[in-house]
This record gives C-alpha cells, structure tokens and sequence, in this order.
C-alpha cells in the first residue's frame, strides 16, 4: 500500500501544489531505498529485535516494526505542506521507500517459507491478488478522497487503514524459521560487527552475484535490464502531471488508470501468458513490446483532440492490458536468468537494479518533460520503447531456458 503514496499519487499531489516537472522528477531519487533494499537482507534474515522477535517470531516482528515506521513516516508526510517544506517531505517519502523495501522483503520470505511446494500457485495467486487490491486501494482510493476532501485527509485514512491490516498482523501464524548456516563461519568467529555484517553481504548478496554472473554473461544482462522498457521508465513520473495539464480531475484518473486498470491488467496478464506459450519468449518479449509502444500513440492523440473521457478510458485501458501482457513475459524472462537454489534472492536483486533503473530514467524523464512540450516529449518515449522492443531478440541470455530452476522460486 505505501507504493502509490509515494509514486504516482503523490505526483498529482506535488502537481497541484504546483511543484515544477524538474522537480516532481526529483523526487524518483529520493525513492532509491525501495529500490536498494536486498542490502537490508543479511539484517532482517540473521537479527532479532529485542522483545518483540521473541514474542512474535523474527518474520511477524520485522513486518510489525516496518508496518508501523512506514505509517508513521506516511503520516507525518500527510500532516507537512509539500511546498514550503519540500526536502523535509522528500526525506520523509526516502523513509518510506526504506520500510516499504523491508516489507517487500520479509513478505517475500513470509510466503515461500509458509506455504509448501504444493501450495506455491494458489499462494503465488493469493498475493497478487492481494497485491492489485493494495495499488487500487491505496492508489485510487487516494485520489478520490483527495478529490472529495483533501490530500493530508486521504493519506490519513489510508495509514489507518494500514493499522487495521498491521493490527490483523498479530494474528498471522508465524512461519517456521530455519537460521541460515554462514558460508564462510571460521571468517566470522571472535571478528569485529561490521566485519561481520560484511562477511553477511557477502554471503547474502555477493555469492548469488556471482552466480548469476557464471551461469550468464552479465553484459547482455545488463544490456537486457538497462533498456527494455526503457520508453516505460522515462514518462513513469509524469503521467498523471499530463493527464491534469489536459484538463482531466482526479477522479477521471482514479476511474480510467486504477479501477478500469485493475482488470485490465489481470486480463492482460493472462494473455501475455497465452502469447508466450505460442510464441515463445523471445519474440512474445519483442512484439508485446511493440504492442505496449501503442500507448504513447494513444497520448499523442490526446494531446491533439483535447480532454475526451472516452478516449481516455480507452488509451488508460489498453495501456493496462498491454502493460500486463508485457509484465508476464518479463518476469517470466527474470526467472530464467535466475540460478537452481538461488532464485529467490538473485530475483529480488534483478529486480532492484529495474527499479534504480526505473527512477533514474524517471528523474531524466522529468527533466525532460520540463524542457519540452508534451508531444514532442511522448514522440521521444515511443521512439525509444519502439526501438527497445526490439532488443530481445538479439540477445544470447534468452535462447535457452535455464535448466530445472529451484522449486522454490515465486515472484
């Protein structure tokens, strides 16, 4: 639920309270600690928290500290202006990102470790599902509140519906826990703490990389997470600025891109399975990536025809299914770059670096958008993810599947 209150409803907040482009672009940097969180790994795996780990377990315990400094931060955020106040509010949203990095984590864990492998699909359902309900939840029910009363009211009542869940927390089961075993324990005796905690990164974070580096060459890895969708990346940051710039409320917003968008991307999503099966992931990647390219057209002709609601629940519409079609044959290509036994973290680490990537090109973007007019700046984004699509099927790390991945793996 932190994830839009700190994305893209809080870019029609600063939008309203007439922050500049450049600076609603700013704000993606001061989202980077979501995006670096596999560094909190070794910590929230090996340590307790006094008094409460032994009372609740270390999963529940660190989801309870996180839930509760992620409401706290959000809270506080709500009660500060953003215009007179803006590094103090951006340091505030850093915050955020930084729990929501350690909920991310721990939910991960929570997952794998209580479900069996028998129950890895219907669980795997369960928390997408759940996941979906949270971005509607937290994202259009932000913007209509906000609508109808005020932004500080919207994010208070969206933190006390987090209480609520934190409060449900109590009662979850515990999932069993195994310590893990140090790869390198004669290097970890009778040593200083931060040598410690660095012999930790290093088996935590370091040996999956170096895994992953083996079993792949690491520049076409590179190559394939630093531009596909890249087009994507670059205009995350403004789209609800354009849509507010075009004369459309927040509740045409919440309407079009959150509700309508929720079931657009389920279906979507399911499809883009459909094409990958028939057409294999190479070029299901490529030509969803052509067919998801098609929203920027949709845009341009906005732009040009001026606020017209059905248009633009159509291009809304279309930019979610398409976006679930791509999104499935993506992560889909996520797992096959991941190592047997160390899926789970190399994902969560592959997708981290997406995510640094993600609000790099977004502070460029915004730059961008803050520089030139609109068409001229979502010609540019089509061009780009035109060309993008492109590149999967050049690329050597796609053509074989890597063999038997762990049973373990989720998304």
């Amino acid at each position: 639920m932190p994830l839009p209150l700190t994305g893209s409803a809080l870019t029609a907040w600063l939008a309203e309270e007439h922050v500049s482009k450049a600076l609603i672009g700013l704000l993606a940097l001061f989202e980077c600690p979501f995006a670096i969180k596999p560094i909190l790994w070794p910590l929230i795996n090996r340590f307790s928290i006094p008094f409460l780990t032994p009372r609740l377990g270390r999963r529940k315990s660190w989801a309870l500290v996180s839930f509760c400094g992620a409401i706290v931060l959000l809270a506080m955020a709500a009660l500060l202006t953003p215009t007179p106040h803006l590094i103090l509010f951006y340091v505030l949203i850093a915050g955020i990102c930084l729990f929501s990095g350690c909920i991310y984590l721990i939910g991960i864990a929570y997952e794998i470790e209580s479900l069996s492998i028998q129950q890895y699909s219907e669980g795997s359902a369960c928390v997408i599902f759940g996941y979906r309900l949270g971005l509607v939840t937290a994202g259009a029910g932000t913007l209509y509140i906000a609508h109808f009363y005020s932004w500080t009211t919207a994010y208070l009542v969206i933190c006390a519906v987090m209480s609520a869940g934190t409060f449900c927390l109590l009662f979850a089961q515990e999932p069993p826990y195994t310590p893990p075993t140090p790869a390198i324990p004669e290097k970890l005796v009778g040593i200083s703490w931060y040598k410690k905690i660095w012999g930790l990164l290093i088996e935590d974070l370091a040996i999956p990389i170096l895994e992953l580096v083996k079993r792949r060459e690491w520049q076409w890895i590179l190559i394939f997470l630093c531009f596909y969708r890249m087009g994507d990346y670059l205009v995350e940051g403004m789209v609800n600025p354009f849509f507010l710039d075009l004369g459309y409320t927040k509740a045409d917003i919440a309407n079009a891109a959150k509700l309508c968008g929720m079931i657009a991307t389920v279906l979507g999503a399911l499809c883009g399975a459909v094409v990958s099966s028939h057409m294999g992931l190479e070029r299901a990647l490529a030509f969803l990536g052509l067919v998801h390219a098609g929203r920027f057209a949709f845009y341009l002709v906005l732009i040009h025809i001026g606020p017209n609601l059905p248009v633009f629940m159509v291009a809304e519409a279309f930019q979610h299914f398409s976006g679930g079609m791509i999104m499935t044959v993506f992560i889909a290509a996520l797992w096959r770059l991941t190592t047997p036994g160390k899926a789970a973290p190399q994902y969560a680490l592959l997708w981290s670096a997406i995510s640094l990537k993600s609000k790099l090109f977004a502070f460029f973007g915004g730059l961008l958008a803050n520089y030139l007019s609109w068409d001229l700046f979502f010609f540019i984004a089509l061009v780009v993810s035109l060309l993008a699509s492109l590149l999967p099927l050049g690329l050597p790390i796609l053509q074989k599947p890597t063999p038997e991945l762990s049973k373990g793996v989720t998304g």
